[in-house]
């Protein structure tokens, strides 16, 4: 087993029984699948060329060519250094059976092959089974064939003969690995930008605020506030368009709302921003805060009061479960970019993401509710939905956690765009789910309810 010291690196326990000398990968374009079946079904091999000891071999097409690339550096820096990988015409019968029987012909030494046909095109893992199954009987030997299944996170490994009866084996998988989140990223030759965190901003003012917002009036009362009071003093004319200038800011003063519902809120910005709740200067909020470090610390915090509080309370709640889930990481305001696009500007960014095994969760936040803001939160979700399983495959799995009052009504209209079409029910398409208001109070066991329920995609 793979047991480096910390969560950011790559962790495994391979599948020995079903481990090769020789294991054959269709490489499409999602490099996990492939990258997870490399590191519990192969050998590791501490050099290149190497004709006699463990080896891998990558089958792509010319379009995932520069994902075979990728792919195979990420296995060398996981001491898989004998990658090999060879070109077929996705499409092209004899293409993919010819390329694949003369590679295992010139490795006929190898006594132990396998084919993962988790990834590439339908024709490649047809005409790849034949060919593999073909050159084996001829050598006698006993290939292992396999495929990760996205719906039970299972490694299934198969029969050479399917006709012969004998049973499959579904080896459970999704905790014998650690894919952190960097290396995922860097497997779609994306980075990690800065900013993300592990911690939550301002912990006793977001508690403060998301218990304001268990009851409907708290969170309406917390609206009004920011429209009449918060929107004035930072933004010209009230409008969330232009900011005031910093002289204007300096002289900003800001006093907070008062009432039974709103004392603990009170408390929390006096022990946190050492300031007096009925007046304090704006700027001496932001200085005694850690938002100070940053040249705009006055947008920072008036965003955060805004609403970004919530991403910060979504990862409280994910801290507190941490251990009962297996999540071996959680980041807030993580921005992927991509190095190839210009001035390597972001290609999409998560208010929250956590890492179970090589399972990707993406929580998109939001203190948009369904009082005329519904269309934003169906877009919001839809495209937590997408972007997350183009970065984690069809394991993946985004929620969305908003102030909505009827979150179910949400949920059930963006499930109808993902369901299959002979599902009787879209609700039960479980990678889609939304959080709203009424689950803030018990969102730790919502979310570890629905975080325990996901092993892959539904079965069609």
């Amino acid at each position: 087993m793979n047991e480096p010291g910390n969560s950011q690196e790559v962790k495994f326990t391979p599948l020995k029984s079903s481990q090769v000398d020789h294991l054959i990968l269709l490489v499409g374009e999602n490099p996990l699948p492939n990258f997870v079946s490399a590191l519990l079904l192969g050998k590791p091999a501490p050099t290149r060329n190497d004709q006699t000891g463990p080896l891998i071999t990558l089958i792509h097409s010319k379009q995932t060519g520069p994902i075979k690339d990728n792919l195979r550096k990420q296995l060398a820096a996981q001491n898989f250094r004998n990658v090999d990988s060879k070109e077929v015409e996705e499409s092209n019968p004899t293409s993919i059976y010819k390329t694949i029987y003369d590679i295992l012909s010139n490795h006929d030494r190898i006594r132990s092959i396998g084919l993962n046909y988790t990834g590439g095109t339908k024709a490649m893992a047809v005409h790849a089974y034949q060919a593999v199954k073909s050159w084996a009987k001829d050598k006698n030997i006993s290939p292992i064939f396999s495929y990760l299944d996205a719906r039970s996170l299972q490694m299934v490994i198969g029969s050479v003969d399917p006709v012969s009866g004998k049973p499959l084996t579904d080896q459970p998988v999704s905790l014998d690995l650690h894919v952190p989140l960097a290396t995922l990223v860097s497997l779609h030759s994306w980075s990690l930008g800065t900013g993300q965190s592990a911690e939550p901003q301002l912990p006793k003012i977001t508690k403060a605020l998301a218990e304001l917002h268990f009851e409907e009036t708290g969170g309406k009362a917390w609206r009004d506030w920011k429209k009449d009071i918060l929107y004035n003093a930072v933004w010209k004319d009230g409008k969330r368009s232009k900011w005031k200038s910093k002289t204007q800011l300096s002289d900003c003063r800001i006093s907070l709302p008062t009432g039974d519902q709103f004392e603990a809120m009170r408390k929390a910005f006096a022990e946190e921003l050492k300031i007096s709740p009925d007046e304090f200067l704006f700027l001496t909020a932001v200085q005694n805060s850690e938002f100070k470090i940053h040249k705009e610390g006055h947008e920072n915090l008036t965003n955060f009061l805004d609403g970004m509080w919530l991403e910060s309370y979504v990862l409280q709640q994910l801290l507190q479960i941490k251990s009962e889930v297996h999540l071996d990481e959680i980041l807030r305001n993580v921005n992927v970019q991509d190095p190839s696009s210009e001035k390597n500007r972001a290609f999409f960014e998560s208010d929250v993401l956590a890492m179970r095994g090589y399972q990707l969760f993406d929580f998109s936040c939001t203190t948009a509710h369904d009082c005329g803001e519904t269309d934003l939160l169906k877009k919001r979700l839809f495209e937590a939905i997408i972007r997350t399983e183009q970065m984690g495959g069809s394991e993946a799995r985004a929620a969305l956690i908003c102030l909505a009052e009827k979150p179910q009504d949400i949920e059930k209209e963006v499930a109808q765009m993902f369901v299959s079409s002979n599902a009787t029910n879209p609700m039960q398409n479980k990678r889609v789910k939304v959080f709203g208001r009424p689950q803030l109070k018990n969102l730790a066991s919502e979310l570890k309810k629905w975080i325990n329920e996901q092993k892959g995609v539904e079965e069609a």
